[in-house]
């Protein structure tokens, strides 16, 4: 005989219920009872370039939040005024704790870095009418830091073309990636710099799939938006790959878990020989029809007892998508009272009656999974009634059994105080056996008193435990450390202990801790420098880290830690584009096509792919797009364009697109001759570091008079670089 395992299923039935008790991380609050709020927004009704979807992706987004229990507010074709005053409220409303949601639809924009929502009546001639015609998306982030709530989640559906893109000096495709505030993620339908599709039918592409997905219960947040990937990858045929930011330290549920109407639990004998107070006929158990059970032990209802009970958790431990084939092994056990064999049974049932039927069987055994499961069921009940009592008493049981996740569960209510008087100390204490089979359940934990969620906030206390669950083998928690320790963020900077940390990581397969830990042998930081040590990191991470490939196409490149080989570059650049669309892996790839190496010299492909990273904002790839212009290379020559796509890289402060933007200035070439600004232009690339830079503004200085000579100097001195 051997004990229970965890059991990893992919039945269809059954499956939701034992992820509950199963999963790394333990449950949500329930929907019902913890406060949820949400801000919702959709824009379609604009004078210029009108959206048919984002109304209709709103009130379709508003229905599904209010019945998975938010508070919404609905706006629709919303004017800025009208979008200021609701966020604002929103931000009061966070202030009062729970989980709040912002979502938009319509357009967005990204000027200098940062983010803007459209309103309706917005008038946008210039892009300095942004700032004060659009609603920034960084006061959104703002209101959800400000109020101190509990997870925050921001879905911006806002990526679609600019429609104010030619009125624009430098606007950029998309919209620009931001920082989540701890304890929040940020959705976006597409990557950053990158364009997303309003759709054909009544939602557009993202929403279409994340309406799809949002209800599902038992659905963590981070497989709902890996969900809503996936499918919108595959429909766009990859033109199209949402994006998420986040800062997130537990896992939740947009949708809760599973719900059945449940019993409140067995009576103890003591309880029984106690005169009964009147019970509804709901709070009592279902009749076991079997014999009085002796008080389960500990150990009692975690041991297989038959070869039978063997086979069929073997079925489930294959994850064998065949209920049929575990109805016929648990049938037979379950007739024959086996506590397992009832539980698996009832999980497998289409009949919720008769599935609560065999659960209470099997937890009147002394099952603990099946008390977990009742637990459960009385927290989470049918039609939004539930009984968190009962499910209290049921969890005890099931966390007195040894049940991990009713240890968990009911750690999170004594937290909260649902059921019953809070009792955080207890709630720690359970939390922490837990955590001693699955570091997972430190992440409870660790959200609670880093971010002050039923308790008063406690950062060192939440850091703690999240160096316990790293010294315990989580794997995030793992690499994650690695990354404190390398920036100084809630210790001091030791890249000793970051590469420590990192190598244990990559050790256990995290593909970004061996991109960083390949950084740190490539630098030189907390370890020697060594270019062979990097390439192996680099190498072990390629697969699935964009940078890891980039980099590796630096050292086969250049001929550091590996022998120089162009070819094996030009694959690891293309492979950077290909796992995320990286601006430097095209840059690069163009630069090979553009010189030959490794490649067929192709200067139509070099430009093409240089043009894809400008666009996406590679001030580099600017000043290259600009030569290609001006030489005519790939492209027909076109001075005009040359022009643009030099002042867009010499506004960012690219030293040799001033350069060029300052002959040009000299010469005359495609705008009016001006050696005031030809000495402006050469003075910057100067200052900036280019070596042709001094001589030329030297030169150009002796065509000017004094005063022009000393407004020039002083328009230098004052010259800001636009941030990219």
């Amino acid at each position: 005989m051997r004990r229970l395992p965890p059991l990893k299923l992919s039945l269809p039935l059954i499956a939701l219920l034992l992820a509950l008790l199963l999963c790394a991380a333990p449950a949500s609050a329930d929907p019902q009872q913890e406060r949820r709020v949400a801000l919702v927004i959709g824009n379609g009704a604009y004078p210029t370039a009108p959206l048919k979807n984002p109304v209709n992706d709103a009130s379709d987004m508003a229905a599904a939040l209010k019945r998975l229990g938010f508070e919404v507010t609905l706006l629709r074709d919303a004017t800025m005024q009208q979008m200021e005053g609701a966020v604002r409220e929103f931000g009061l409303a966070l202030r009062r704790g729970g989980l709040g949601l912002f979502y938009f639809a319509g357009h967005g924009v990204q000027v200098a870095g940062e983010n803007y929502l459209v309103p309706v009546n917005a008038v946008i001639q210039s892009e300095g009418d942004v700032k004060y015609g659009c609603l920034n998306a960084g006061l959104v982030l703002a209101k959800m830091e400000d109020a101190g709530n509990g997870p925050n989640v921001v879905i911006l559906d806002a990526c679609r073309n600019n429609p104010f893109a030619r009125s624009f000096r430098s606007a950029e495709a998309g919209l620009a990636r931001m920082d989540a505030p701890t304890g929040s993620l940020i959705a976006y339908a597409t990557a950053p710099g990158k364009v997303a599709s309003d759709g054909d039918g009544r939602n557009g592409l993202y929403t279409q799939h994340l309406l799809r997905n949002i209800g599902t219960p038992g659905l963590s947040i981070s497989d709902l938006f890996m969900n809503v990937r996936e499918a919108v990858v595959r429909d766009s045929a990859k033109k199209q790959v949402p994006w998420e930011n986040t800062s997130l330290i537990g896992r939740f549920s947009l949708a809760g878990q599973p719900a059945l109407s449940v019993p409140a639990p067995a009576p103890t004998a003591q309880q029984a020989a106690a005169p009964a107070p009147q019970q509804t006929a709901a709070a009592k158990p279902v009749p076991t029809g079997q014999p009085a059970q002796p008080a389960p032990t500990k150990k009692a209802g975690m041991v297989l007892q038959s070869p039978a009970e063997e086979e069929l958790l073997r079925v489930l431990e294959q994850s064998e998508d065949n209920p049929a084939r575990v109805r016929v092994l648990a049938e037979p056990l379950a007739a024959k009272g086996s506590a397992f064999g009832q539980m698996v049974l009832g999980m497998a049932s289409k009949d919720p009656a008769e599935k609560l039927r065999l659960i209470t069987l099997s937890a009147n055994q002394g099952f603990p999974r099946a008390m977990t499961l009742l637990g459960m069921f009385n927290l989470y009940g049918e039609n939004g009634k539930s009984n968190p009592k009962a499910a209290r008493e049921w969890l005890r049981k099931g966390a007195e059994g040894g049940d991990a996740g009713a240890k968990t569960q009911l750690g999170e209510m004594l937290f909260e105080g649902k059921g019953g008087p809070k009792d955080p100390k207890a709630g720690e204490r359970l939390l922490l056996d837990a955590a001693q089979e699955d570091p997972a359940h430190y992440r409870t934990l660790v959200n609670y008193y880093w971010n002050g969620v039923f308790v008063p906030k406690d950062e060192a206390k939440g850091f703690g435990l999240y160096a316990k669950a790293a010294e315990a083998g989580l794997a995030d928690a793992v690499s994650n450390m690695g990354g404190f320790y390398e920036r100084g963020d809630h210790v001091a900077p030791n890249n000793a202990e970051a590469v420590k940390w990192y190598r244990r990581a990559a050790e256990q397969g995290d593909s970004n801790a061996a991109f960083r830990l390949g950084l740190m042998y490539e630098k030189g930081r907390g370890v020697g420098q060594n270019d062979s040590e990097a390439a192996k990191m680099f190498r072990q991470a390629e697969d699935s880290n964009s940078e890891a490939a980039l980099w590796l196409g630096i050292l086969y490149e250049n001929g550091r830690g590996v022998a120089q080989d162009y070819a094996a570059a030009a694959a690891r650049y293309r492979k950077s584009v290909e796992l995320q669309d990286a601006s430097d892996g095209k840059h690069n790839l163009a630069r090979l096509y553009e010189l030959g190496l490794g490649v067929e010299k192709n200067y139509a492909e070099a430009f093409r792919l240089y043009k894809a990273a400008a666009d996406q904002g590679l001030v580099s790839s600017m000043q290259a797009v600009g030569g290609f212009y001006y030489d005519g290379k790939g492209v027909p020559q076109n001075y005009d364009e040359a022009l643009k796509w030099y002042r867009k890289a010499a506004e960012r402060g690219f030293a040799q697109s001033q350069y060029n933007l300052g002959v040009m200035y000299y010469t005359g070439t495609a705008l009016t001759q001006s050696n005031a600004q030809a000495y402006l232009w050469f003075a910057l690339a100067a200052a900036a570091g280019d070596a042709l830079a001094p001589a030329a503004r030297d030169e150009v200085a002796k065509k000017l008079s004094a005063a022009e000579l000393s407004k020039m100097q002083a328009q230098a001195i004052r010259w800001k670089t636009i941030t990219p």
